[in-house]
C-alpha cells in the first residue's frame, strides 16, 4: 500500500475536453481537494543515537486553474494551483549513552503546514489525459509535534523543530479528466520533488518528497465549441 502510494504521487493539475481542441481554448476554474504522502529524505543515523522514520498521510486542499497556451501549441496548458498542505512525519528517537545503556525513547508526530503555489505547463495527450513537470513554492505557516515518551526516560528536543521556512523544487504530474459540459472532473498523481533543504539544523540535511493524489471538480469559464 504504501509503495503504491510513494510511486503513484498525485497532484491535481486539472483539464481536458471530450475534444482536445476545445480544451486548449478553455479556461478553466477547479476546486481540490485529496491525500497525500510524504517521504524525508537524508535522514541520519549514529549508534548512540537513532532516528526511525514512519511516514504519514497528510492532505492537499484549495483552488487551482489553467490557462490555454494556444500561441505555442493548440495541445499546451499552464496550470497553476494555490493550495493548504498538511505534512506529516513520525520519528522514533532512541538514545544511549557512550555505556550504550539507554537514556531516552520517545515517538514525536510533527505536523508541517504549508501555503504551496504550482505553476506546470501540460500538454494534452489524446482527449482524456495530461502530462506536465514544472516548478512549485511552498511557504511554512505552522507547525506541530505530538511527543510520548517510554520508560519514565528524559524527552529530548529535534532537529525536526527546526524547519526552513519555505521549501521549493520540481513539480511533476500526470492526470486524467473527464469533462460533462461546461464541467470538468479529474484526478491527478503528481510528486512534488524537494531541492532545498527543509531543516535548518546544521548539518542536518534532509529534503522533502510530496507525492498526492488531488480530486477536483472544475467549472470553464469559456466553453468553445
Amino acid at each position: 500500500m504504501r509503495h503504491t502510494i510513494i510511486i503513484t504521487s498525485v497532484w491535481l493539475i486539472f483539464s481536458v475536453n471530450c475534444e482536445a481542441q476545445n480544451v486548449s481554448k478553455s479556461t478553466t476554474l477547479f476546486l481540490l481537494a485529496g491525500p497525500s504522502y510524504l517521504a524525508v529524505r537524508g535522514m541520519t543515523y549514529n549508534s548512540n543515537f537513532i532516528q526511525k522514520g514512519k511516514d504519514h498521510l497528510g492532505y492537499s486542499i484549495g483552488l487551482g486553474g489553467t490557462s490555454p497556451l494556444g500561441f505555442f501549441n493548440k495541445h499546451l496548458l499552464l496550470s497553476m494551483r494555490l493550495l493548504l498542505e498538511r505534512r506529516r512525519f513520525q520519528v522514533n528517537y532512541v538514545a544511549y549513552n557512550a555505556a550504550n545503556m539507554l537514556m531516552g525513547e520517545s515517538d514525536q508526530d510533527f505536523s508541517k503546514y504549508y501555503i504551496t503555489a504550482c505553476f506546470i505547463p501540460q500538454v494534452i495527450i489524446g482527449k482524456y489525459f495530461n502530462i506536465g513537470i514544472g516548478y512549485y513554492f511552498s511557504q511554512l505557516i505552522k507547525q506541530t509535534v505530538d511527543i510520548h515518551t517510554y520508560n519514565n526516560l528524559f524527552t529530548f528536543g529535534s532537529p525536526l523543530n527546526q524547519a526552513s521556512p519555505n521549501d521549493h523544487g520540481i513539480s511533476f504530474a500526470f492526470g486524467y479528466s473527464l469533462p460533462l459540459k461546461d464541467y470538468i472532473f479529474t484526478v491527478q498523481l503528481s510528486n512534488n520533488y524537494g531541492t532545498k533543504n527543509a531543516f535548518t539544523y546544521p548539518g542536518d540535511t534532509r529534503y522533502f518528497n510530496t507525492y498526492s493524489i488531488l480530486f477536483g471538480v472544475g467549472y470553464r469559464i469559456n466553453n468553445p465549441k
